[in-house]
């Protein structure tokens, strides 16, 4: 099917996930649940683990089966207010992302804010037709049915026509499963029998776009 438009994740996506932000993200979001939970860090991360394999964010577990519900709080709580110090620089991100000749959208969960810090910390903002994120969704993450239907009824294109590139396998899942197209990124190449196609790092995006052509 042909691409006509392009759908983002942001972290670990737009930026390597070698990248400290990720680590950072990671440690704020386990610190978070040891305050909350009043546990210690193993059992923290423990719990997180088995929340994120359930609900598909952190957050949605807390929401779900501890009651918890300071959702602002949190979110300005696990993304870091200077993404300066854990983002690499970039020349090149703007001139390839701009030199795709798709109407190009971004779909996280995490909030608008960190979402926008880290787009003009790339200078790519403006590149961008629109941002949702998860307070835009209702606080519905990926890979919820409804984070990608809400989005997609405002985009002007239809699922099938639309590549969804993303670094988690089961957020993928999800959009596939309401008519999208999926493209991992996989920059440990951790995912080796995964049936969608893979590419290692953001900058492989034109030369994938390309093959689809030929």
């Amino acid at each position: 099917m042909a691409i006509r438009a392009l759908l983002f994740d942001l972290d670990n996506t737009l930026y390597p996930s070698s990248a400290p932000m990720g680590g950072e993200i990671s440690r704020r979001i386990t610190a978070y649940v040891q305050n909350f939970m009043g546990v210690d860090w193993e059992e923290a991360s423990r719990l997180r683990r088995h929340g994120f394999a359930r609900y598909g964010t952190t957050l949605k577990w807390l929401e779900t089966e501890e009651g918890f519900s300071d959702i602002d709080d949190y979110l300005k709580s696990v993304h870091p207010p200077d993404v300066r110090r854990f983002l690499p620089r970039d020349p090149q991100l703007r001139e390839m992302i701009e030199g795709l000749p798709h109407e190009k959208f971004i779909l996280t969960n995490s909030s608008a804010d960190h979402a926008e810090r880290v787009l003009e910390h790339f200078g790519i903002r403006d590149l961008f037709s629109g941002l949702y994120d998860i307070t835009f969704n209702g606080m519905q993450g990926k890979p919820a049915r409804t984070a990608y239907e809400k989005p997609l009824s405002i985009i002007p294109w239809d699922a099938g026509d639309i590549l969804f590139i993303d670094d988690v396998p089961k957020y993928l899942e999800g959009f596939v499963a309401v008519g999208g197209q999926g493209l991992l990124i996989d920059e440990d190449q951790r995912h080796a029998d995964y049936h969608l196609p893979k590419i290692r790092s953001i900058h492989e995006l034109p030369d994938f776009l390309v093959s689809l052509s030929q």
